[in-house]
C-alpha cells in the first residue's frame, strides 16, 4: 500500500510540469517578426511588409498596416521584411524598422491621424536592426555596427550615435522606464547603456562565447539567448548571473513583468522551456509549436509564442 502511494506520488510530480493549456491560435499567414501587447490589441509584424493589429479577447483582426514594396536584386516588386515595431508611450504611434533594397533599412511611424510617415530617407543607407520608444518623439536606434542612437522623430535628426563594442550588434531591449537599454552582440557581450546621454554603464560577460541573439530586459534582470545553446541571466545590480542550458540555438527568449519567470526556445522541435530564474527550477515546457519560435510574450497568466510559419499560439500557465 505505502509502495502504490509513493509511486502515485511520483506520477503526480513527474507530470506537475508541462501544466500550460494551449487556448488557441492566430495564424497571421507569414512569419512572425516581432509582437507588442498593448490595451486589449496584439500587434504582429511579419517578413511579408505587414503590421497586423488583433484584438487578443476574440482573436480578430481588427487592421493591417501594409509598407510599400521594395526592389530585389533583380528590379522585382517584394514585401519587406519588418525587423521591429514599437508602441509610443501614449499608445499612438507605431515605430516599425523593415528591410530597404541593398540590404539596408528603413524607419517608419504609423499613426491613425497621419497614416504612414517615412523618417528616414532611403539615400541614408543605413543599417537599422532595432528600434524603440523614448518618450513619445524619440526613439533609440540599435545598428548592424554595434552603435545605438538617439534619434528625434519631430526635427528628423539624430541627437547621438554611439559605439557600443566591436561586434555586430544582435539584439536591443529597454528597461521599463526607458532610461536604460541592453544591447547584445556577436561577441557574447551584453552593454548597458543610458538612453539620454548614450554613456555606457556596465558590460556583462561570462556566460556565452558565441554570438548572441533576442534579449530581455526587466527591472535589475537580463535574460539573453545564443548560438552556444546557453541562457545567460545577469542581474544589472549585483553582476552576478545564471546560466540555463538548452538543446538548441536560442533564437528568442522572455522575461514575465516581474522578472520571475523566463521563458526560451528550447530545442529543435521547437519546444518554450519556462524556468523560475531566481532558483533555476523548470516550471512548464509548452510543446506542439511546428516551426521554431521566433517571438515570446508574457502577459498576466498567458504566454504568447509567434512562430516562422506564421501561426501565434496563446497559453495559459
Amino acid at each position: 500500500m505505502r509502495l502504490k502511494y509513493v509511486l502515485v506520488l511520483l506520477f503526480m510530480i513527474a507530470f506537475s510540469v508541462n501544466s500550460a493549456e494551449l487556448l488557441g491560435k492566430i495564424d497571421v499567414g507569414h512569419a512572425v517578426t516581432d509582437m507588442v501587447y498593448r490595451d486589449g490589441i496584439l500587434y504582429v509584424s511579419t517578413e511579408q511588409g505587414e503590421v497586423k493589429f488583433i484584438e487578443l479577447k476574440t482573436r480578430k483582426f481588427i487592421k493591417s498596416v501594409n509598407l510599400p514594396d521594395i526592389n530585389d536584386f533583380m528590379g522585382n516588386p517584394i514585401p519587406p521584411k519588418v525587423y521591429s515595431i514599437d508602441l509610443s508611450p501614449s499608445g499612438k504611434r507605431l515605430l516599425i524598422v523593415s528591410e530597404a533594397p541593398g540590404g539596408f533599412s528603413e524607419l517608419y511611424l504609423y499613426s491613425e491621424s497621419k497614416g504612414l510617415e517615412k523618417l528616414i530617407d532611403l539615400g541614408s543607407n543605413l543599417l537599422i536592426k532595432q528600434g524603440k520608444f523614448y518618450g513619445e518623439e524619440k526613439v533609440i536606434l540599435g545598428f548592424l555596427g554595434d552603435e545605438i542612437a538617439l534619434f528625434d522623430t519631430g526635427e528628423k535628426n539624430f541627437i547621438y550615435k554611439i559605439q557600443v563594442g566591436r561586434s555586430s550588434l544582435s539584439d536591443i531591449a529597454v528597461k521599463e522606464d526607458r532610461e536604460t537599454v541592453a544591447v547584445s552582440d556577436e561577441g557574447g557581450v551584453v552593454t548597458l547603456v543610458s538612453v539620454r546621454d548614450g554613456k555606457i554603464l556596465k558590460k556583462f560577460k561570462g556566460v556565452n562565447v558565441d554570438k548572441l541573439y533576442e534579449l530581455d530586459y526587466k527591472d535589475s534582470k537580463v535574460l539573453v539567448g545564443g548560438r552556444d545553446r546557453r541562457v545567460a541571466l545577469y542581474y544589472t545590480d549585483t553582476g552576478k548571473f545564471r546560466r540555463f542550458d538548452a538543446k538548441f540555438l536560442v533564437f528568442s527568449v522572455a522575461m514575465d513583468r516581474e522578472g520571475k519567470l523566463g521563458a526560451y526556445l528550447y530545442n529543435e522541435q521547437n519546444d518554450v522551456r519556462i524556468v523560475e530564474l531566481d532558483t533555476g527550477k523548470e516550471v512548464d515546457m509548452l510543446r506542439g509549436h511546428e516551426y521554431p519560435v521566433s517571438k515570446i510574450l508574457f502577459l498576466d497568466g498567458l504566454v504568447i509564442t509567434g512562430c516562422d510559419d506564421g501561426k501565434i499560439y496563446l497559453w495559459r500557465l
